[in-house]
């Protein structure tokens, strides 16, 4: 929905620097972008956190996210054009995301879209992220839908695989990813204007 991956990029690269992780950007986003916090805090520290203290960690590197990327959110060219069009045609719509909550809301706030979609699945909703498959079934079990009758939009490796591993078909975004990273999506666009 929208193009925020080097505003998240920046966020975790401050955060490590704040507690004396090495990391380069393009490490970052080969290793971990995609995953959901607990599985990135854990290869960052290389250590078992307490879920506690992982929270407290993925809170903070999430606010500084939403402060960085607050001034520079746009949704993606074609996407509110797209929605309403799905919507016209009676077609259900989700969003299966890793992000946080408030993440999600901060999102949906930004660009008038709370309310939009039939169904919102968080990464809090699962046992397994991305690139397990499980969002993405339950996706298409809550909403009452075969897995292959389901088009799936994602920007990242996870992601992508998550949703073929699914059994759905996927169009990868080439916001943050080559076509080569993101080679196992049916098909690649830019924007949804591409469509």
């Amino acid at each position: 929905m929208v193009d925020n991956i080097v505003y998240h990029e920046k966020a975790w690269l401050i955060f490590c620097k704040k507690y004396n992780v090495k990391m380069t950007g393009q490490q970052f986003k080969t290793r971990f972008f995609g995953k959901n916090n607990h599985t990135i805090l854990q290869g960052l520290f290389r250590a078992s956190l307490t879920k506690q203290k992982a929270e407290l960690y993925a809170e903070e590197k999430e606010s500084l996210y939403r402060q960085i990327y607050a001034p520079h959110i746009r949704p993606l060219p074609g996407l509110n054009q797209l929605i309403k069009r799905v919507k016209q045609k009676g077609i259900k719509t989700a969003i299966a995301s890793g992000a946080p909550q408030k993440n999600r809301e901060f999102v949906f706030k930004h660009l008038n879209l709370a309310g939009e979609f039939d169904l919102v699945v968080g990464d809090e909703d699962v046992e397994n992220g991305k690139p397990h498959p499980e969002i993405y079934l339950q996706v298409a079990n809550r909403l009452k839908v075969k897995p292959d009758q389901c088009l799936v939009f994602e920007d990242t490796p996870a992601g992508v695989e998550s949703a073929k591993s699914a059994g759905m078909q996927v169009v990868g975004i080439l916001t943050g990813y080559s076509k080569k990273a993101l080679r196992l999506a049916d098909c690649t666009i830019n924007n949804y204007n591409e469509l």
